[in-house]
């Protein structure tokens, strides 16, 4: 093959890769085309997931066959095996408990692992530092602050350790005080950590770890530590967003914090209910803050005009709100909104200016990630229509929840958008717009 067919044949395997899980199956079996396919597959598959320790066991037992019976097997099935040879990335969060054992297992299949999920880890974290601590950058895990082991070796990680997601599963009666929840988080915060550019904190069990952090005695603690995390990019909170309404000063503290360090933090990802209009004003017209995540603003939201902003992630409820966010290049409303609003909304998008190609024509550019629930079939026209005449959209992704008792033919309403989307000038994601 020419160097430009091969080009093209590696974009055609990217685009099977990247669409879509069924697509991404069928671009494995290309392996065995050539070696050029093989090549560009292996570059492509870095990662493995595993639903539990016998899931692992399995694979490995196949893909050891590669190295110790490989008279018995064909040269297909050997090209078949040979594509996890690259593997990089581990994911093993499906694990009851991630042991000693199981550590030795994914060492087998990625000696050279960079990036590794999983549950509560019960192993020695001794042996994972002496076998991967060269090369692991992600890392993912499951603690309980009332029991230290979990997480009191966490250190040996650290020296290349850039991006640490802690998933924090407790009950307050599991503590004496606050005083482990303290120690846990003064821990986080350590001079071992200092050189993380990701901390990611999920709250997966009833928010009592949250409380403790949101709370105007303790929320010291967290903005001291976090100014110590001086390479810090990416900074998100994960927990029920329902339940917490800040407190003010816990939203000037955060307000400070972010205006101290905006040259550095790039994603905030922060599910809260914000009422104070500095720091909201902040997030969206100031701050170098390029991918941002926020439940809900009280009162008025302000219009969107920061340059930086790129992929905004809000509840949006009244169409005021709404047509504040036009020009967000990636939009995700994370609550329903009836067809009318987002109609609304793509009638009143504009292509930002970073999207004028060099003739000076405006280019297609917006994302739009929204939901559906609907009750009757009232405003499913006045979308259709401005979805058909919108002329920005790159993308669109459109969840639909059907609820109990409903007047909307929602089979119907599917079926006109599939149509609408098949023949668009500019939305290219015509296979996969409907989230299920």
């Amino acid at each position: 093959m020419t160097i430009f067919e091969n080009r093209i044949y590696r974009i055609l395997i990217e685009y099977l890769w990247y669409d879509n899980k069924k697509n991404k199956r069928y671009a494995r079996s290309l392996c065995m085309v050539d070696w050029y396919f093989h090549k560009v597959i292996c570059s492509l598959n870095t990662t493995c997931r595993f639903k539990n320790t016998k899931d692992l066991e399995e694979f490995i037992n196949i893909y050891l066959q590669q190295q110790t019976t490989s008279t018995s097997l064909s040269s297909d099935n050997l090209n078949r095996c040979a594509i996890f040879n690259n593997i990089k990335q581990v994911n093993c969060k499906g694990f009851q408990s991630f042991d000693t054992a199981s550590i030795n297992s994914v060492l087998k299949i990625a000696p050279s692992i960079r990036s590794l999920s999983c549950g509560y880890f019960c192993g020695d974290y001794q042996v994972l530092a002496n076998r991967a601590m060269n090369t692991l950058e992600y890392f993912e895990i499951t603690v309980n602050p009332a029991y230290p082991p979990d997480y009191e070796s966490l250190n040996l990680l650290s020296p290349q350790l850039k991006r640490l997601k802690v998933k924090v599963s407790m009950d307050i009666s599991d503590l004496s005080g606050n005083d482990s929840l303290i120690t846990f988080t003064e821990y986080l915060f350590s001079e071992q950590f200092r050189q993380l550019t990701s901390l990611e904190i999920t709250d997966t069990h009833s928010n009592d770890y949250f409380g403790f952090l949101l709370s105007d005695r303790s929320n010291s603690i967290l903005f001291d530590g976090l100014v110590k995390l001086t390479s810090l990019e990416h900074l998100a909170f994960n927990f029920k967003p329902s339940i917490f309404k800040l407190s003010s000063s816990f939203q000037t503290k955060l307000h400070q914090y972010l205006i101290n360090y905006k040259p550095l933090l790039k994603s905030f990802d922060c599910p809260l209910q914000l009422s104070n209009k500095d720091l909201i004003g902040y997030l969206l017209q100031q701050s170098s803050i390029e991918r941002l995540t926020i439940n809900y603003v009280f009162n008025s939201l302000c219009e969107v005009t920061s340059e930086k902003l790129y992929k905004l992630s809000i509840t949006a409820l009244s169409d005021e709100d709404l047509l504040k966010l036009v020009k967000v290049p990636h939009l995700k409303l994370l609550y329903f909104n009836s067809p009318y609003d987002v109609a609304l909304l793509l009638n009143n998008q504009k292509p930002s200016l970073s999207s004028v190609g060099n003739g000076g024509n405006r280019i297609a550019n917006k994302v739009l990630k929204c939901s559906f629930k609907l009750e009757d079939n009232k405003y499913n026209d006045i979308f259709l229509e401005a979805l058909k005449n919108n002329k920005t959209l790159q993308r669109i992704h459109i969840k639909m929840v059907e609820p109990m008792y409903t007047q909307c033919n929602y089979p119907v309403f599917i079926k006109q958008i599939d149509d609408i989307i098949k023949q668009h000038p500019t939305i290219r994601n015509y296979n996969n717009w409907l989230v299920r």
